[in-house]
């Protein structure tokens, strides 16, 4: 999923990311799980973060067998948590989605236009 933009750290270490509006128009910050990179897409509205089958046989050792991945470390930004139980959508979800259960504990976000802002808590 191409952004639209850079997405860019402020000077320090409790300083907001910002996040570009995607041509979709969701918002996808740089989300590292177990230090892995994965696309998600950021919901505010949904409750429970899920990974996409794909996004979790990448985490888990041996593939996806299970509906959920244990991972050690969730970074977002400056702001990491860790260890997180994460749910797996089902065969036919595309996009991992990153929802308020694991956001409210991450960071505080505010929209402006094109661009999300994610402060660490």
């Amino acid at each position: 999923m191409p952004l639209a933009g850079t997405v860019t750290a402020a000077a320090g270490p409790g300083a907001p990311l910002l996040v570009p509006r995607a041509p979709d128009q969701h918002f996808y910050p740089p989300v590292l799980l177990d230090r892995i990179p994965v696309t998600m897409q950021l919901e505010t509205t949904v409750a429970e973060t899920r990974l996409s089958p794909g996004d979790a046989g990448r985490l888990s050792v041996g593939g996806a067998a299970s509906s959920v991945v244990q991972v050690a470390e969730v970074i977002l930004g400056a702001a990491r948590l860790g260890p997180v139980q994460l749910r797996v959508g089902p065969p036919d979800v595309a996009a991992s989605v990153l929802g308020a259960d694991i956001l409210d504990r991450l960071a505080v976000v505010s929209v402006d236009g094109g661009r999300l802002s994610l402060s660490p808590r």
